[in-house]
C-alpha cells in the first residue's frame, strides 16, 4: 500500500511542475544546441565576407596588371563584396584631399602604410582589418584629378569596375561604371 502512496505522490509532484526532470533536460540542450549552431553560422558567414574582401583585392591587382601589360585595354569586371561595405576609394594621399569623400579619409584613420597605399575600402571596420591596399601600375594622379579620394560605391554588395588603358598610356584607370 505505500508503494501505491508514493506513486501517487511523485505524479503529483510532477504534475505540478508539468514536465519531468529529463524532459527539461532535453529543452536546455536543445536551446543549448541551436544557440552554438547560430554562433557556428555567424562565424563561417564572417568568414566568408573576409575571404571576398581578400579576393576582391587579388582580382584587382591581377587585373590592372593584366591592362598594364596589354597594349591597349577596356573592359569591366563586376565583383561580389559584404554588403556592409559602402565604398571602394582610391587616393593620391601625397596630395590635398578634395571632393565629398575626405570624411572617408578621416575615418579611415592613420596607418604607417598608407603612404604606398592608394586603395581604401570604407568602412573600415567591415573590411576584415584590410582597409588599405597598393595596386601598381594605376595611374592615380589621372583618377584623383578632381577628386581625392575618387571612390566608388557598392551597391547591395556588388561593384563593377572598368579598367582602361590607351595606347599611349603608361598607367591603368579604374572607374566605377
Amino acid at each position: 500500500m505505500s508503494m501505491i502512496k508514493k506513486r501517487v505522490r511523485n505524479n503529483k509532484s510532477q504534475e505540478a511542475i508539468g514536465m519531468s526532470f529529463s524532459m527539461i533536460f532535453s529543452i536546455i540542450l536543445i536551446i543549448f544546441f541551436i544557440a552554438v549552431a547560430f554562433m557556428a553560422i555567424r562565424y563561417f558567414l564572417k568568414v566568408q565576407n573576409c575571404a571576398r574582401v581578400g579576393d576582391f583585392v587579388s582580382e584587382v591587382k591581377i587585373k590592372t596588371t593584366e591592362a598594364w601589360d596589354s597594349q591597349k585595354s577596356g573592359f569591366e569586371k563586376k565583383y561580389i563584396l559584404p554588403s556592409n561595405l559602402e565604398y571602394v576609394c582610391f587616393a593620391d594621399l601625397s596630395q590635398e584631399l578634395r571632393g565629398q569623400n575626405e570624411a572617408v579619409l578621416e575615418d579611415l584613420g592613420f596607418f604607417q602604410e598608407w603612404e604606398k597605399s592608394n586603395m581604401l575600402l570604407y568602412p573600415k571596420g567591415n573590411s576584415c582589418n584590410m582597409p588599405v591596399h597598393n595596386i601598381e601600375h594605376l595611374d592615380i594622379a589621372k583618377m584623383t584629378k578632381t577628386k581625392n579620394p575618387y571612390c566608388i560605391e557598392v551597391k547591395s554588395g556588388q561593384i563593377t569596375l572598368k579598367f582602361e588603358k590607351g595606347y599611349v598610356d603608361r598607367l591603368v584607370t579604374i572607374s566605377g561604371v
